[in-house]
């Protein structure tokens, strides 16, 4: 359905025309659903008509700035709240606890902003912004308090314009994974820039301009941040000014293509770089990692600005001119090439059609590394399917060895028949794609703290819940992966806060438990948060006491049941095993597994009686302190009745580009828009609007 919104509307409209508008933003949120499409009419739009908070998943808003529905063309300001001399201000994207906002797409906006931005959201992901200008005294862009963390997945941002911002994330409470920036200008980020728990952010044909690129970059126990510029120009002092609590053998940026002016560079932090023009030398400035094929220091000064150095605020027409011409064929496509790839044929055992469907693939990457084929952290891994999209997929364990498990989504696979995806590899530059947010229907490593803020509650003895989640988490050595600590006595369950399962359905987690084992130790919950008063009464449980595969059952009047299954044998202290709850319509089972996925023991129930539930983990040893459970990551995927068979075909090598192929232009006439004129960012925000408030 399409709504519309008009300055001039009124709220008693049903906003199912231009000629019967909405008046408020407020009132369109309110009525839009998944699959509706709202334009907003030319004009200025500020807190009397409400901000987007909340807006429902699946929902598009698009500014009518050619006037293809209204007749009237202009620009669409959304602008921010007067700012106090506290700081306090009104919101332009508030989130909530209620769950993820997913699928929301923004195009052809003005936000003149005076504070924050996307602010207290609490999970969203797959948000799109297309045309858009961010412009103000924004302190923080991506912005949070510290007790209400964002975490931000598959965020993108295309010909978009950010000026005046002071952070894109801030305050220290903040998971943002698979950000995108495409065709940018950011510019103003000042040195207090500072991001945490950032992974996987590309800047693809950006100009950006800052005191500092990122000022702060903290991974407390994860694996270190990815970033990646490419065919970037960057005016900065440093790139990275600090990056705490990572594992500096691993990569962190990656600088293709690009042009910057950097002064500093930090040995913590580990740079490939390939194919740049610089401004001075990386490696006498105290930079580590890979730097190839750069022209830098005499040669940089032949490289001269256009004569408008200044980014114009009206457009995003922004050109660099670049001289001699003995640089013109410099850059190159070899950083998006792969050398190889190996067909995989998926085939399906089961009389089942099914989609988006988690297939668990084993490779013996360990060959391929002693080749000198693939890197040693299976970093240039891509699968695409037989079309050459790319595929989600999460390396599980073990790379470069002989069994490297990795998990792989697949969009369709007949029933009785079977699909081909390709697995390439051999790739110096691109930075790891491992992803497991992406791959399954749940996940959570236990790497990023605050993502675990946003997923989980703790189910405590009273059947009360806390909406704050006080777990502790634990960096190993090396750092990657981190992993959740429950306690032992106090049975303060991780409950998930919005996540809920229908059968069939199968639920994994790898744990480990230290100290002694308990009545009911180290498993999985499937939760229905029914109003028992016995906090330990969930619908299904698997544990076990160190000797038994086990399975609680709760009916629906309360009473639990527990079955004892095949002992297992061999089973440790502070040894890592995989636990699974497989869920079918008519029968659970609980499994345990070796790391490397060897089976144990199992033990299971026929029964129908729970569906729709919460997912949740924990560990209890009666009054035994110092006995926590320790869980390293879970994950939910689709039930599958037969494991498909795999079959890995033989090696091919050539020039492959399953990221795409990119149009290189001439670094002369460079242009990140393509020389387009943005309509919602053609002019400044008329400041006689501005009805008596400060606006910046």
């Amino acid at each position: 359905m399409e709504l519309f919104v008009a300055y001039d509307g009124d709220d008693n409209n049903n906003g199912q025309s231009p000629q019967t508008p909405f008046r408020t933003i407020t009132k369109a949120v309110a009525t839009a659903t998944s699959g509706d499409s709202i334009y907003i009419k030319p004009g200025v739009y500020d807190a009397t008509y409400g901000y987007f908070n909340n807006p429902a998943s699946g929902t598009t808003w698009i500014g009518d700035v050619n006037g293809e529905k209204f007749g009237v063309k202009g620009n669409v300001y959304i602008v921010g709240n007067y700012v106090s001399q506290s700081g306090n201000s009104q919101v332009i994207f508030a989130g909530g606890s209620a769950g993820p906002i997913k699928n929301v797409v923004f195009k052809n906006f003005q936000f003149i902003l005076t504070y924050l931005a996307l602010y207290n959201i609490y999970v969203a992901s797959d948000w799109y912004f297309e045309n858009c200008s961010f412009r103000g005294n924004v302190a923080e862009f991506l912005g949070t308090v510290v007790g209400n963390p964002s975490a931000l997945y598959n965020f993108k941002f295309k010909n978009c314009y950010f000026d005046g911002l002071n952070n894109l994330m801030s305050n220290g409470r903040g998971f943002l994974d698979n950000l995108q920036f495409e065709n940018c200008i950011i510019t103003g980020l000042a040195d207090t820039n500072f991001l945490r728990w950032a992974t996987n952010w590309t800047f693809k044909n950006c100009i950006i301009h800052s005191k500092t690129c990122f000022y702060r970059i903290l991974n407390e126990g994860g694996y270190p941040s990815s970033l990646l510029y490419d065919r970037c120009i960057i005016n900065a002092r440093s790139n990275i000014y600090s990056n705490i609590g990572t594992d500096t053998s691993k990569t962190h940026n990656y600088i293709i293509n690009s042009i910057w002016t950097f002064s500093e560079f930090y040995t913590h932090v580990k740079y490939n770089v390939k194919r740049c023009l610089a401004s001075k030398n990386p490696v006498a400035l105290g930079g580590t990692g890979t730097f190839s094929d750069l022209i830098w220091g005499s040669a940089f000064v032949d490289i001269k600005p256009s004569e408008d150095t200044s980014l114009k605020r009206k457009s995003l027409n922004y050109v660099y001119v670049v001289a001699p011409t003995s640089i013109k064929d410099f850059f190159s496509t070899e950083p998006y090439k792969w050398s190889y790839y190996k067909p995989i044929t998926i085939t399906n055992n089961d009389n089942t059609n099914y989609s988006n469907v988690q297939v668990k693939i084993v490779v013996d990457t360990a060959s391929l590394v002693s080749a000198g084929k693939l890197r040693s952290f299976c970093e240039d891994l891509r699968f695409t399917d037989e079309q050459g999209n790319l595929l989600p997929f999460w390396i599980e364990y073990g790379e470069n060895t002989s069994s490297t498990i990795i998990w792989v989504k697949i969009p369709s696979l007949p029933a009785l028949g079977s699909t081909t995806i390709k697995m390439y590899y051999g790739n110096p530059y691109m930075p790891r794609r491992s992803d497991g947010y992406n791959t399954f229907e749940f996940f959570d490593d236990f790497v990023y703290r605050t993502d675990n803020y946003n997923k989980w509650h703790v189910q405590t003895a009273d059947n009360t819940f806390s909406e704050t989640f006080d777990g502790t988490y634990v960096a190993l050595t090396p750092a990657w992966p981190g992993e959740l600590k429950v306690d032992s006595v106090s049975w303060y369950a991780p409950i998930s806060r919005w996540f809920k399962v229908a059968r069939p359905i199968v639920i994994e987690t790898k744990c480990r438990q230290t100290g002694a084992w308990g009545s009911y130790a180290l498993g999985l919950i499937y939760w229905a948060k029914t109003e028992y008063s016995n906090y330990n009464k969930a619908s299904y449980h698997t544990f076990t006491n160190g000797s038994y595969a086990m399975l609680r059952y709760c009916d629906a009047d309360g009473t639990i049941t527990d079955y004892e299954g095949g002992s297992v044998y061999g089973i440790g202290l502070n040894v890592k095993y995989i636990n699974r709850m497989i869920l079918t319509s008519s029968q659970v089972k609980g499994e345990w597994l070796t790391e490397s996925r060897s089976f144990i023991a199992d033990v299971s129930l026929d029964n129908a009686d729970w569906n729709n539930c919460y997912i949740g983990i924990d560990t209890y040893v009666s009054g035994s302190a110092g006995s926590p459970a320790y869980y390293d990551w879970i994950i939910v995927r689709k039930y599958m009745a037969t494991e498909p068979t795999i079959s890995i075909g033989n090696e091919v090598s050539g020039e492959f580009y399953p990221e795409g192929q990119p149009d290189l232009k001439d670094i002369y006439g460079r242009d990140p828009i393509g020389t387009r004129d943005i309509g919602a960012i053609e002019s400044e925000y008329p400041p006689e609007k501005g009805r008596g408030r400060r606006y910046v």
